[in-house]
């Protein structure tokens, strides 16, 4: 993976100076921009995302012109975000690996946060939670952080998005965002714990990662498969019916996480591994401004 150094701390404030519209007044934001706060002082208004107080709702506007906006107010309240990132071992499929964009794209979203001022607190986990750091804020924090992520290594076993939850559910409340960086592979499923988290009334941010293999694979013939959560071994004979089938089946995957986020009003951005820094980045603050989804292509 590229190296979290300074060079890539002055490339994550490039990324945060170019997020324009609406999406620069949501959790992502620079420091210098206004945020929604308990304040008197107006400051502009932002699309209506779910979980968005009923109170801030300029209700005149929406009669008028059938569009949902949420009028904006400077305030000092600062927020906190718990960023989760999938170590599992299935995170090192891909070129680039999904764990190595998903590292760098949790760099650069946490250094968002840190540089406007909100606590950042981050966790790996796979079969289990750790390491993780305790919320800190401030810019000049970015340097421990960077240096936490550059020291996470892959885990063996199978992905436990259930321990995860459960590990977060007392540190994580109302006020806090909790972004998910992960493959979303974890055999129980990953209804169960997001609706866990959900009810504690944090804001969720879902970011799938997938590998170009994971969507569109193309080995044929006799084959060895092996699960590398596992090590369990398989031997098949996979033809080109085969291969179509996985794929719809890795389609329906991918709306069903979709169709998840959107029915308990979390944000979803879907993302291949081979995408740019800079075009993940965007994507995610799209994602969060709007509570949308951006598909699997």
């Amino acid at each position: 993976m590229s190296r979290l150094d300074g060079d890539f701390a002055r490339r994550c404030a490039g990324l945060c100076r170019g997020v324009g519209g609406a999406a620069r007044q949501r959790f992502l934001a620079p420091p210098s921009l206004p945020r929604r706060a308990a304040g008197s002082e107006p400051s502009g208004l932002a699309d209506y995302t779910c979980g968005d107080d009923y109170r801030y709702v300029d209700w005149n506007r929406a009669a008028r012109l059938d569009e949902l906006v949420s009028r904006q107010y400077y305030g000092s309240e600062r927020g906190r975000v718990w960023m989760l990132l999938d170590v599992s071992a299935s995170m090192e499929i891909g070129q680039p690996a999904k764990l190595d964009a998903g590292r760098q794209l949790a760099a650069a979203l946490g250094y968002a946060c840190l540089a406007r001022h909100d606590e950042l607190g981050a966790a790996a986990f796979g079969a289990a939670v750790g390491p993780w750091l305790r919320p800190c804020s401030g810019a000049a924090a970015a340097a421990t952080y960077f240096r936490f992520l550059e020291g996470l290594g892959p885990q063996a076993g199978r992905t436990d998005l259930r321990a995860a939850a459960r590990w977060l559910e007392p540190r994580c409340g109302a006020a806090s965002q909790v972004v998910l960086v992960s493959d979303l592979l974890d055999p129980a499923g990953f209804a169960e714990p997001l609706g866990a988290l959900r009810r504690r009334g944090c804001g969720i941010h879902v970011i799938q990662l997938y590998a170009a293999e994971d969507a569109r694979p193309t080995r044929r013939g006799p084959v060895r498969l092996e699960d590398v959560e596992t090590a369990d071994w398989l031997s098949a004979i996979i033809e080109a019916s085969d291969l179509a089938n996985y794929q719809a089946v890795f389609q329906e995957f991918c709306l069903s996480v979709r169709q998840f986020c959107a029915g308990r009003g979390l944000a979803c951005t879907q993302l291949c591994s081979t995408a740019r820094l800079a075009e993940a980045f965007a994507a995610v603050q799209r994602g969060s401004s709007r509570s949308s989804t951006r598909r699997v292509r």
